[in-house]
């Protein structure tokens, strides 16, 4: 059965207009009654600001279907009729459908599927579990994505205004205070006009005008807010992202910015960072199509010399296992970074790029006999790239690191000289100590091209280990 719904409130300046404004239409239908010539009453099973929604049986074939009229009168009718038209415009397995209405009946109504329910009904069974919250938190941002597509903005997401239809489906319901994205049609909304529900609200939609221009990202707020309803069945009128996990947190905050600008542009964006969540929580999942469909974005964006933090974020979070995978692999997802992506992650995201880097030098060590010898050049250029955009002591200590063990491993002669100009760029004591701590841990593979920088070209710190290993060299040389 349909759930009752949510009060729907409209504010207007100086009062409240809710089922009173304007005449009523009353409570003509009773049990038994036929509407229409067409649907047998069975019972009433909802009421919100404007409609009463009944369960009817339609007298051609017994089918049960649910039939909601408008029970207030004036402006209100003109509402009712826009609600019609606008879910008219919608064709979606995650929207509810209109199956037949008649505007110009007294009163008006319109007839769509009976559900089981509504999603505020679901809440207790979904909340803290997390993989079947986004089941069906997708569905309904597809419902929603549906109607954006349609030129429509809701105004109005909360889980009273999802349904359950047979068979476990949701799909958005009650486009009751819904507007056309590009213009509103009618003056139904004026400008000081609050419309929705209260803990649901998007910030705009508390200024004048607010509601009016409300857009896309208005719904996206509020979709943030089921979504945090969804996995902690707490209310959302405050949100506290600490009590999901990091990665869903992230989407929350993002999703119910105060800024619209900083919200996801588009449900398909929403959706992709639920879906790169999802696959980051489970690497075994198709990660290297994840990381691949991200570094396709990074390189579409690099062309236009435009980085998104989330996809750099969405990309590190797919990387950060590289410590744990095999030598080949970690080699062959880091190798998968766009060049121009390298800089930005050293120098914007360090820490988070540090245990990347990290595995990576890891992984070269334990396989550098297998690469081709030209790698060592490739390596030592991008290496240079990471090197330079930094200031984190640790990130260039390890990009010399990987260069080092390339170069001689591989019996590259240029990327040895590309170690060496790298070595003579070391300046400060905060990047010196770490370097010559790697030079000392690696100083039988230092030792091979000790000879190729001036010391009077290197800071004093990691001159001292040239010196020594030189030092170390003449001693042992035959005489």
């Amino acid at each position: 059965m349909v759930s009752p719904h949510e009060q729907v409130t409209v504010v207007w300046p100086g009062g409240v207009a809710g089922a009173g404004d304007g005449p009523a239409a009353g409570f003509p239908f009773q049990v038994g009654e036929v509407i229409d010539g067409r649907y047998r009453v069975r019972r009433e099973i909802g009421r919100g600001g404007m409609g009463v929604v009944l369960e009817v049986e339609r007298v051609d074939d017994g089918r049960v279907e649910a039939l909601k009229w408008c029970r207030v009168g004036g402006a209100w009718l003109k509402r009712f009729a826009r609600e019609v038209r606008l879910m008219e415009r919608v064709r979606h397995r995650h929207v509810v459908p209109v199956l037949a209405s008649n505007l110009e009946a007294s009163p008006p109504y319109f007839v769509m599927p009976l559900a089981e329910g509504s999603l505020a009904d679901a809440l207790p069974g979904l909340a803290w579990r997390e993989s079947e919250a986004l089941g069906v938190f997708r569905q309904v941002c597809l419902g929603v994505r549906a109607i954006h597509e349609s030129g429509i903005v809701h105004r109005d997401i909360k889980p009273a205004n999802v349904l359950r239809l047979p068979g476990g489906r949701y799909a958005v319901s009650d486009l009751g205070v819904a507007k056309l994205a590009s213009r509103d049609t009618t003056a139904l909304t004026q400008t000081r006009a609050v419309v929705g529900t209260f803990g649901f609200l998007a910030p705009e939609q508390f200024l004048p005008a607010g509601s009016r221009r409300a857009d896309v990202r208005t719904d996206i707020y509020q979709l943030g807010k089921v979504l945090y309803q969804l996995l902690t069945g707490r209310p959302p009128a405050l949100v506290e992202p600490e009590a999901l996990p990091k990665g869903l947190a992230h989407i929350l905050l993002r999703a119910t910015s105060v800024n619209p600008d900083d919200r996801y542009r588009d449900l398909g964006e929403l959706l992709d960072a639920l879906r790169y969540y999802q696959l980051a929580r489970d690497p075994a999942r198709n990660a290297r199509e994840a990381l691949e469909s991200l570094v396709l974005e990074a390189e579409t964006l690099l062309r236009r010399r435009e980085f998104r933090s989330e996809n750099v974020r969405e990309i590190l979070a797919l990387l950060t296992p590289i410590g744990r995978l095999d030598s080949s692999a970690a080699v062959e997802r880091f190798d998968r970074l766009p060049d121009g992506l390298l800089p930005v992650l050293a120098g914007e995201f360090a820490g988070e790029f540090l245990p990347v880097l990290r595995g990576y030098a890891v992984a070269v060590r334990a396989r550098v006999s297998g690469f081709p010898f030209h790698y060592a050049d490739q390596l030592a250029r991008r290496m240079r790239l990471v090197f330079l955009a930094t200031r984190h002591p640790a990130i260039k200590a390890l990009a010399l690191e990987a260069t080092l063990i390339a170069a001689v491993g591989l019996n590259r002669y240029s990327a040895m000289h590309m170690f060496n100009r790298m070595l003579m760029a070391v300046t400060g004591i905060d990047v010196a100590l770490p370097t010559a701590e790697m030079l000392r841990a690696h100083a039988r593979t230092y030792a091979v091209l000790a000879d190729g920088a001036p010391a009077d070209r290197l800071h004093p710190a990691v001159a001292e280990v040239q010196r020594q290993l030189l030092a170390t060299a003449d001693s042992a040389a035959p005489v």
